[in-house]
């Protein structure tokens, strides 16, 4: 019984301090058409409070066969990045389609990731307006 209420209790304080944690800001959604085959859409979010990452830019790229999906999250310089590969088991459009079968996740840990990482964060950042992105870059 002390192991279950144990139990209970950490699934509570999770779920509160998850619940408790601030939602960013949407500083701006864009739509993104000219990097993949279906289109995709990008949005810029602040943090609320200082004390969490600056900015955090979101962008997920669609296709036939599978979408990709990019979390940046920067101030004056880029802190975190991750890319997600998610292949479907045939093309969206088909009956049954469009199920994820595999993925795959990319972050800064070896050199070869962290350069392409850096490069993409780059490529998608000037996307967003330049106003918008100087509210990340106070800090």
């Amino acid at each position: 019984m002390r192991i279950l209420a144990g139990f209970c209790l950490l699934i509570f304080s999770a779920t509160t301090a998850f619940a408790a944690r601030p939602k960013p800001v949407l500083l701006q959604h864009i739509d993104i058409w000219e990097k993949s085959t279906e289109g995709g859409e990008g949005k810029l979010y602040r943090a609320t409070r200082a004390a969490l990452a600056p900015c955090r830019i979101d962008v997920l790229l669609y296709g036939e066969m599978g979408k990709t999906g990019w979390t940046f999250t920067f101030g004056s310089r880029l802190l975190t990045a991750m890319r997600t590969d998610y292949d479907y088991n045939r093309p969206f459009y088909m009956k049954d389609g469009g199920r994820v079968t595999s993925t795959e996740s990319v972050t800064l840990r070896t050199a070869e990731e962290r350069k392409q990482l850096q490069a993409d964060f780059l490529e998608f950042k000037v996307l967003f307006d330049p106003s918008k992105l100087a509210e990340c870059e106070k800090n």
